[in-house]
């Protein structure tokens, strides 16, 4: 288990009102699974039934397994199943990691996975460039405090819920019908005495004749583990073809790494190290590893609110119950990454040349045979004097739920709901800096009357509050960048970007048994849906100007309309005859017309045999979509920084091809940089298909109690996938 896990930890549970609790939260589902007492919905069919195995292949966890495994957070708990089988993004993700947890159902990644909240969708989130309008849910937005049961469909599920559920759908039910009154507090730490996590939930509920009001609340927070506290932070070897090895790391260390004379190769000049020499990658590489989060610090606080009333009839209509959902979760988390690497021209694409005529660069930089300085442009200093990059981002979730349901007179069930979810995200960044302060910063000085530094020339000064800037000393010495120097390249850098999602529904459908077969009846379902989806990122205004460390991005705004609708029948085919107790066909059809692209249909099929009680056997044969997200449709073209090697720079030779670019025959790096990269929206995008068949069959033994055994056959063809072209993909 990662050492971020909580490994050695030590749990406190109090039960307030233990004997109303246990009666009324734990036999609920019992009662659900009990063939004669009701019939209920299971993710993968809308319609109602007692038998809780249908023809594609679901997993239950129930709240008390989830108190079990002893996690913080419904992400969490999801990412350790064996279907999830890919990464996806959690709070052990700092690079590229937001604060949120995603789940990746059959690694198809996190935008291909529907998340559903009792049957209905779930408002998507996260933070940072693009975002905002993120294509995927923070699970973390969910409480866990709230959960009584996760149900988790491995099947493609577009014909009953639409788009997303490419790779399966997570349905997470809540505990809209509980009674009683329970506290629980957690407190863990890793096998290494840090990463602490603490988190206090409390849940009441209460029940009459005519309704019942379900209300929880909690808080929970996880500390910082540094990537320096943990043995893979350290160096590692780089194996060339030509046979030498080189450290891994950063071609921009915290000393100077700059131009050698004349198209020479780059020198530097550490403390260590005496006169400026030719750079070595096999010394002068820097790790920055350890001053990364392995761990991103949160805070979460959460208010959730459940309940139902009976109407009583209305005509037709009996049994008529209002119900309504609302929550709200604030969450707050850090990244911190590695201090700038300034390195203006090779990273950042600015030019910034380092002037012979600057102080610093006559007194302290390197100098050609003549024993003069000269013009740098290619200088790279890792600016560790800032104490890293830190991004904190806020965001609040909010979900509202406002619906009827009951029976028609002929016994068919109904229901009609709205719902409403929003997403906000506010990210503050500092560590960074202004290319266009730093590029007056590192040009000509000159001494005014007063004998002191000032940026430019005496003819032409540079005003603002100029600060020449020293790259050639080290953090902790005389020499090392001032405060004053930070104060003016980063221009008091410190943004705050904007981002939104929202999502809202109108839905209605009905469903039960239309007529008998002689092995049983025949049952339906059938619904309509309209549903905008929207969101918006807005940058701070030196993103938008480009003129930063940070990258530039534009802002985005976009929103769409679909309007759906869908049929499904299960068809009992066979019944208790030999070889068979019963064997069922399955059928779903669902048509899309969205606002963006044009129309969509979407189908299912599926079989379930049931040989006996202990063995039953179940395939389905699907087509599902996903449509374009707003961050892929309207996204704002924003660079971003991915790690990507040159490939002419791994060549001790360089070809034809590299040289001809431009590239030094001499070049041999051999590092592999983060690479400014611009992405953005395409608003002509059309949907994701795919065509999916799964198998499977389910053995529970009566000699063995409590033993039940799944085993399914998957195949997922995907076409038309929505993806940006990497970076290594453009350099090649």
């Amino acid at each position: 288990m990662n050492n971020n896990k909580l490994t050695r930890a030590i749990r406190l549970a109090m039960i307030m009102g233990a004997g109303s609790a246990i009666a009324t939260s734990a036999p609920t589902f019992a009662a659900e699974e009990s063939a004669s007492v009701e019939r209920i919905e299971v993710t993968g069919s809308r319609i109602k039934r007692t038998d809780m195995e249908g023809a594609a292949p679901v997993t239950v966890i129930t709240s008390g397994d989830i108190l079990k495994m002893g996690v913080t957070n419904v992400g969490d708990m999801l990412q350790s199943l064996t279907s999830s089988a890919g990464a996806a993004i959690n709070t052990a993700v700092n690079n590229g990691g937001d604060g949120s947890i995603q789940f990746s159902l059959r690694g198809l990644g996190s935008q291909r996975t529907l998340v559903l909240v009792n049957g209905r969708r779930m408002v998507k989130g996260g933070n940072g460039p693009g975002s905002g309008n993120t294509a995927a849910v923070d699970l973390g937005t969910i409480p866990l405090a709230t959960i009584k049961r996760v149900e988790v469909l491995k099947d493609g599920a577009s014909a009953l819920y639409g788009s997303d559920g490419i790779a399966g759908v997570v349905n997470i039910i809540t505990k809209n019908d509980y009674e009683g009154a329970e506290l629980k507090a957690s407190y863990g730490v890793t096998s290494e005495d840090d990463g602490r996590q603490d988190s206090v939930d409390f849940t009441i509920g209460t029940a009459s004749d005519k309704g019942n009001l379900v209300f929880a609340a909690g808080w929970s927070r996880q500390a910082a583990i540094m990537m320096g506290d943990r043995k893979q932070s350290e160096f590692e070897l780089r194996l060339y073809e030509d046979g030498h090895t080189e450290q891994g790391g950063s071609s921009a260390p915290p000393w100077s790494n700059v131009d050698g004379y004349d198209g020479a190769p780059n020198v530097t000049r550490g403390m260590d190290y005496g006169d400026w020499r030719e750079r070595d990658g096999s010394i002068d590489s820097y790790n920055y590893n350890p001053v990364n989060f392995h761990q991103t610090p949160n805070e979460k606080w959460h208010l959730t609110a459940m309940g139902g009333y009976d109407v009583g009839s209305i005509g037709i209509l009996e049994d008529v119950r209002m119900y309504g959902e609302a929550s709200y979760v604030k969450h707050s988390s850090d990244v911190l990454f590695a201090p700038e690497p300034l390195a203006p021209l090779v990273f950042f694409g600015t030019a910034a040349p380092y002037s012979p005529d600057n102080y610093y660069n006559q007194q302290f930089g390197p100098k050609d045979p003549n024993g003069n300085a000269y013009e740098l442009q290619d200088w790279r200093r890792r600016m560790l004097e800032t104490g890293g990059r830190a991004s904190s981002s806020s965001r609040g979730t909010s979900r509202i739920v406002l619906g009827f349901e009951g029976t028609f007179s002929n016994g068919w069930d109904w229901d009609v709901y709205y719902m409403r979810g929003d997403h906000t995200s506010s990210t503050y960044q500092q560590g960074y800096f202004n290319l266009e302060r730093v590029g007056d910063a590192v040009g000509p000085t000159h001494f005014d009357a007063n004998g002191d530094l000032q940026c430019g020339t005496a003819d032409s000064p540079i005003g603002n509050g100029c600060v020449p800037l020293n790259i050639f000393g080290e953090p902790g010495t005389d020499t090392e960048v001032s405060a004053e120097m930070l104060q003016y390249i980063s221009g008091n850098y410190n943004t705050t970007n904007t981002g939104d999602n929202y999502t809202e529904s109108w839905a209605a459908s009905v469903s039960g048994e239309v007529f008998e077969l002689p092995a049983g009846m025949v049952g339906f379902a059938f619904g309509v849906e309209s549903r905008e989806e929207g969101g918006s990122y807005t940058p701070d205004s030196l993103l938008l100007g480009g003129t930063t460390t940070a990258g530039s991005s534009l802002a985005t705004a976009g929103d769409y309309t679909v309007d759906e609708a869908f049929i499904e029948f299960i068809v009992p085919l066979i019944d208790d005859v030999a070889f068979a107790d019963s064997i069922e066909l399955s059928t779903a059809l669902r048509y899309s017309d969205y606002s963006t692209f044009g129309d969509n249909t979407s189908g299912k099929i599926g079989i379930v045999w049931k040989v006996n009680d202990e063995f039953t056997a179940r395939a389905t044969l699907s087509d599902a979509f996903r449509a374009p997200d707003t961050s892929e449709l309207f996204g704002g073209a924003n660079t971003q920084f991915p790690a990507a090697a040159d490939p002419c720079a791994l060549q001790a030779n360089p070809s034809a091809g590299c040289t001809s670019t431009g590239v030094l025959p001499n070049w041999d790096d051999g590092s592999i940089e983060q690479i400014p990269t611009r992405r953005g929206g395409n608003i002509n995008l059309t949907p994701e298909e795919a065509d999916i068949f799964t198998a499977g069959f389910v053995y529970s033994p009566d000699a063995v109690e409590g033993l039940s055994m799944t085993f399914d056959y998957w195949k997922i063809d995907l076409t038309n996938y929505i993806s940006n072209i990497g970076t290594k993909v453009i350099l090649d």
